[in-house]
């Protein structure tokens, strides 16, 4: 069954007393001319409020008001009304000629905001059609694909690089041999020196990572896809992005909970030549040398880890003294590689540049799965909630997520490259 229809005459005999005083409506509307003229300042009227919107946005800004907030959602939502609903205000048709109706639907909508607009009626505004488009009110237009058009990012790395330690207590100590004893050749009949091991404890403590959203249940209910997956869906992807930057780059003086194997304590620093204090300025000699920078017993299964884009500006191009290219390809099944050893990329690294960064690690090297810890001592738990905090007045769903993990490792056994301090 067709949608029902408002005709431009019942449009424009309540529209045009709002925008145009002193033209005889009745009259226009017996001409084409007349009916086009109509139909032209009405999208103009339209157009204009966008614009005023617009202005009272910048205006209000300034003072922070919840109206601010309504107003720049609701110009955003008309943009996208306007591209994506074809029955949204009076337009031509394939052959030029200009459509005399608009939907019912569409013809109510544009009055019920041109009304609330001539009124200046911000409480109205914000209310129209079922709520704010930023907040979710996009998901909920039966007229559009049942689909969200979004970036997935690529999280999980540090779960697959890492070792996972599964942790019963909120503390896991590793026992640490720091020295080995000491062999002598004793002169005949001398006695020989003693030495013994030195020992050491790494420990490992577990903290809380928490998530927490309110959703409307009427956008959970309405929307398509099912909204609840979908925000659990970011929740975790969320998590698993967080993991990887703490991982990977924490800095607890920088208010982490964790420094991160760039940061972490006792990580053999491979530091450039005096003067290369710019990533930009990194050899193919300095990406070897992160290779025999960690110590002989850790050397065996190692890895680089570092940035997508210092990876493909910075490393591709890089020769050997022979002017073969230090990165290979991936052959039957074997992953490419730099200098004959796997690598990863993470978006948590620094990336390339030419600018100054003194001091600045940029690259790490070393067998993550065996001296970089994971401690996973509750995975990712979600839980919802309509009663908890202000859900239940406010007529929504409560959505919490957290996990307890650690960080930690064994710096000894892993390498980083360093610009120069100067």
């Amino acid at each position: 069954m067709p949608a029902q229809e408002m005709s431009l005459e019942q449009v424009a005999t309540q529209v045009m007393p709002l925008v145009m005083k002193g033209f005889d409506v009745n009259k226009l509307l017996t001409t084409d001319e007349g009916r086009a003229s109509i139909a032209t300042i009405v999208n103009k009227a339209v157009a204009d409020m966008k614009g005023e919107f617009l202005t009272a946005i910048e205006v209000e800004r300034k003072a922070r008001t919840a109206a601010e907030e309504g107003l720049k959602e609701l110009t955003e939502r008309i943009a996208r009304r306007e591209k994506l609903d074809p029955e949204f205000g009076f337009h031509f048709d394939q052959q030029g000629r200009m459509r005399p109706n608009t939907s019912a639907k569409c013809g109510e909508y544009m009055l019920a905001l041109l009304r609330a607009s001539h009124a200046k009626d911000q409480t109205q505004i914000r209310a129209l059609s079922g709520g704010i488009d930023a907040e979710g009110g996009y998901l909920v237009q039966p007229e559009y694909a049942a689909e969200i058009l979004r970036l997935v990012p690529t999280v999980g790395l540090a779960r697959n690089l890492f070792r996972i330690v599964p942790m019963t207590t909120d503390e896991y100590n590793f026992g640490t041999l720091l020295s080995s004893m000491v062999v002598y050749w004793p002169a005949e009949n001398a006695p020989i020196t003693k030495s013994y091991p030195g020992f050491g404890q790494l420990k490992m403590t577990n903290k809380i990572m928490a998530v927490l959203t309110y959703a409307s249940e009427n956008l959970l209910n309405d929307a398509t896809p099912p909204m609840l997956q979908f925000i659990t869906d970011l929740i975790i992807e969320a998590i698993a992005m967080e993991e990887d930057r703490v991982g990977i780059a924490g800095k607890v003086a920088s208010g982490d909970a964790y420094d991160g194997l760039l940061n972490l304590s006792g990580v053999v620093s491979k530091v450039m030549a005096a003067g290369k204090t710019h990533i930009s300025d990194v050899t193919a000699e300095d990406i070897l040398a992160l290779q025999t920078t960690v110590p002989d017993g850790a050397r065996d299964n190692g890895s680089y880890l570092l940035s997508p884009t210092v990876m493909d500006t910075g490393m591709r191009t890089l020769k050997d003294t022979t002017g073969n290219f230090i990165f290979s390809r991936p052959t039957d099944g074997s992953p490419a590689t730099l200098w004959g050893k796997p690598f990863q990329v993470s978006e948590r690294l620094p990336a390339y540049s030419t600018a100054v960064q003194v001091s600045t690690p940029f690259i790490l090297y070393g067998n993550f799965k065996k001296w970089a810890f994971l401690g996973d001592r509750q995975q990712v738990a979600v839980k919802t909630t309509d009663i908890g905090g202000t859900a239940f007045e406010n007529i929504q769903l409560g959505i919490r997520a957290h996990e307890r993990i650690g960080f930690n490792g064994f710096g000894a056994a892993l390498a980083k490259l360093v610009t120069a301090a100067f």
